[in-house]
């Protein structure tokens, strides 16, 4: 099961933890009902799809933890793309960053 690769608890990265994370991010493209069984078959039998005005999403999860992936961009909608186009311009400063955290 796939899901048994995904740790969680860790706070390294983590290669396996890096793929379901992509994995969900193409699967956020497909229709619910393509999702879901996919989801399930990870390990994560709560599912929940939702579509607002131009945004869509995916919740799944289990009793350890949540996953959400939302779609981006979509390259044949025109919505998406005027909605990326509405950009100000913000006057910001570069700040030198603590080398840890």
């Amino acid at each position: 099961m796939e899901q048994d690769l995904f740790d969680p608890r860790t706070t390294q990265y983590r290669p396996q933890n890096a793929l379901l994370l992509a994995k969900a991010s193409l699967l956020a493209y497909k229709s619910p009902e393509s999702i879901k069984p996919e989801v399930e078959r990870w390990g994560f039998p709560q599912f929940a799809f939702i579509d607002r005005k131009d945004t869509q999403v995916f919740l799944s999860g289990n009793s350890e933890m949540i996953l959400l992936a939302f779609r981006g961009t979509e390259p044949r909608t025109l919505q998406d793309w005027m909605t990326d186009s509405k950009m100000k311009r913000k006057k910001w400063t570069v700040r030198k960053s603590p080398s840890r955290l």
